[in-house]
């Protein structure tokens, strides 16, 4: 099973096409899958086509589901280290890539253990103390899927379904963020611990493959501390939308009441 888009760019925020929305919205859009074979997978990195980009980027522990049991005894099932520091082994993941394809930023509530077979990977960090409510713009989107028809066009198919997603690109930001985003290039042979709850971009500088390992994190201070920074991020959210409703809806009150007033006088002086 491969994932595909147009543009290198899934499980991301996008801007798509919507006339009930004056043109356009933002929406998650998740990655076309289809399957194929992997001679033609890597047919189609080696000769790129434009407007579509795969990437073998299941994350469901794909190197130990029987899709990918050949590769049994070519992969460590568990890195020695993380089974002794980390505790219970969850999943192992095949990705494999090239330059267009890119993971959106975004975190995940597993201790990560990133190893690099061949080519390069490129990440972007942030740590957990830039909660992705209060500095990143996080926030619910409607979510929907990349469709392609027959003939290569592609479509964005709403499921009705919403999830919460960081919009922005972290190779945009300013300020604190822009201070604190790390680049983190981990080569062929190199092993990347990446912390449960850090916020990540990953991208490829060519093609690449990687085996990740995730281990369970423990829900400890740091999910209690990034949870109640969450919620006062969508209270303080909260409280200015309501003050700048009520400050619009005061604004349109005063105007309808210097309307009437106006009409009033207008009315004494006939």
């Amino acid at each position: 099973r491969i994932n595909a888009t147009p543009d290198g760019h899934g499980d991301c925020v996008k801007l798509v096409p919507d006339p009930a929305a004056d043109g356009a919205r933002e929406v998650f859009v998740k990655p076309f899958e289809t399957t194929m074979t992997l001679a033609d997978f890597f047919a189609d990195l080696a000769n790129p086509q434009p407007g579509f980009v795969p990437y073998l980027s299941h994350q469901n522990d794909n190197l130990r589901d029987s899709e990918l049991d050949f590769l049994e005894g070519e992969f460590p099932p568990v890195m020695p280290l993380g089974q002794e520091a980390l505790g219970d082994l969850d999943a192992v993941n095949l990705w494999i890539g090239d330059e267009r394809a890119v993971s959106a930023m975004h975190q995940d509530y597993y201790e990560n253990l990133y190893a690099v077979v061949h080519g390069e990977k490129v990440f972007h960090l942030l740590p957990p103390a830039i909660n992705a409510k209060l500095f990143l713009g996080e926030a619910e989107f409607d979510q929907a899927q990349y469709a392609q028809a027959a003939d290569g066009t592609w479509e964005v198919v709403l499921d009705g379904e919403r999830v919460s997603w960081i919009p922005q690109d972290p190779l945009a930001l300013e300020g604190v963020c822009r201070a604190s985003l790390l680049e983190v290039r981990v080569r062929a042979g190199q092993v990347l611990y990446l912390p449960a709850m850090w916020l990540h971009r990953a991208a490829q500088s060519e093609l690449t493959i990687s085996v990740n390992y995730w281990h369970e994190m423990a829900f400890d201070h740091r999910w209690v501390y990034s949870s109640f920074v969450s919620r006062v991020a969508e209270a303080m959210k909260c409280a200015m939308d309501s003050c700048e409703s009520g400050t619009a809806e005061k604004a349109a009150l005063a105007q309808s009441g210097a309307s009437e007033g106006a009409a009033a006088a207008d009315a004494e002086e006939d």
